[in-house]
């Protein structure tokens, strides 16, 4: 198991530029092709793990299943959690049969019970690296909920910084003009489906 730092700046889609400028102004190497990432949420009744993100509980989890549709089929059940120590995360790809069951009866968890799909977050992925720290940009943001139903999209983009523990957030030149947040993009597509 393997602690994460994550720092998310939410960006105005007026002020994208900023971002292109900063990636420019600390020589961002990329990594990957763009690519188009898909999350399907889990959560119980009551969403308790919505709830718990809010109010920024810990330990918390999310559950989700992971694709790319565009560049892969595979699906990946994955788990962030949250707890006093830190954030880590699982991942593990999952079988056809498995992704059908998911769909259908949803997942059981200890935590939270039986969890059933709530929504699926789309959106484009960019991956850079600056000074050996990863940092994506995630842009087009799509809400829709479990029947793959449009619901919203979001007006802002997300640049993740991602030092790990043996860096530290002064290896980068910041000269990009942020606040830090605490940010979900579950918790905004489900406030979203619940403004409806």
């Amino acid at each position: 198991m393997s602690f994460r730092i994550e720092e998310k700046i939410l960006v105005s889609s007026k002020n994208n530029f900023l971002v292109q400028k900063f990636l420019s102004c600390n020589n961002a190497k990329r990594l990957f092709e763009p690519r188009i990432v898909e999350s399907l949420y889990f959560d119980n009744d009551q969403y308790e793990m919505h709830k718990d993100s809010e109010e920024g509980i810990a330990p918390r989890k999310k559950i989700r299943i992971r694709t790319y549709p565009k560049t892969s089929i595979k699906h990946f059940l994955e788990i962030k959690i949250s707890s006093v120590e830190g954030r880590y995360k699982t991942s593990r790809e999952i079988k056809n049969h498995e992704l059908l069951k998911f769909l259908k009866n949803g997942i059981f968890d200890y935590q939270y019970g039986h969890c059933k799909p709530r929504i699926y977050v789309r959106y484009v992925r960019e991956y850079f690296l600056i000074k050996n720290i990863r940092v994506t940009y995630d842009k087009n943001i799509e809400y829709l909920n479990s029947n793959k139903k449009f619901i919203a999209k979001e007006n802002s983009s997300v640049l993740e910084i991602k030092p790990g523990l043996e860096k530290n957030m002064d290896d980068i030149s910041l000269d990009f003009p942020y606040s830090r947040s605490r940010y979900s993009k579950y918790c905004f597509g489900v406030n979203k489906l619940n403004s409806l």
